[in-house]
């Protein structure tokens, strides 16, 4: 087991990226037009992405969700 001081400059960013690496959170919400939009958030409460645009209904919100996740899950396969 790897041992580190939080407090050092190493264990910041160990702390950091073990924190990144936590499942993000996706939220859906309706904005001020009462139009669907989504963000992602790490554990943090960091956005890490967003919606760029608003949703008329509730299901084509989900399936942009699916879409990008879909993208985002190829992409960090490639890069292992």
């Amino acid at each position: 087991m790897f041992n580190y001081n939080s407090k050092s400059p190493l264990g910041f960013v160990v702390s950091y990226f073990v924190d990144a690496m936590r499942a993000p959170k996706v939220e859906v919400y309706k904005d001020s037009k009462k139009e669907w939009r989504w963000h992602i958030k790490d554990s943090t409460g960091v956005t890490l992405g967003e919606s760029s645009g608003s949703y008329d209904n509730l299901l084509d919100c989900e399936e942009n969700i699916k879409e990008v996740t879909k993208a985002l899950k190829s992409y960090f396969q490639r890069s292992v």
